[in-house]
């Protein structure tokens, strides 16, 4: 996550994504340019429209889920 790059995005200053996909190989984390789950374009509407509508607030991570296991850390209705 490039922070200012987020910031960028957040301010419509910028349509190029904070982020980069890496995957883990050989025990290491390399850059993965040739999996892409979404088109750049759609992949910012989709972060722009979540943080706009308060998504953020609901986001879970695993630890959460650790003390309450009702809450789910896949996230999987966080962004539809």
């Amino acid at each position: 996550m490039n922070n200012e790059g987020f910031t960028a995005l957040l301010s419509s200053e910028t349509r190029d994504l904070p982020f980069q996909l890496h995957v883990r190989k050989g025990g290491q984390w390399v850059l993965e340019a040739s999996k892409q789950l979404l088109s750049e374009g759609s992949v910012a509407d989709v972060v722009l429209a979540s943080i706009s509508a308060g998504r953020q607030q609901h986001l879970v991570d695993f630890s959460e889920h650790i003390c309450d296991i009702s809450k789910d850390w896949r996230n999987l209705d966080l962004v539809k």
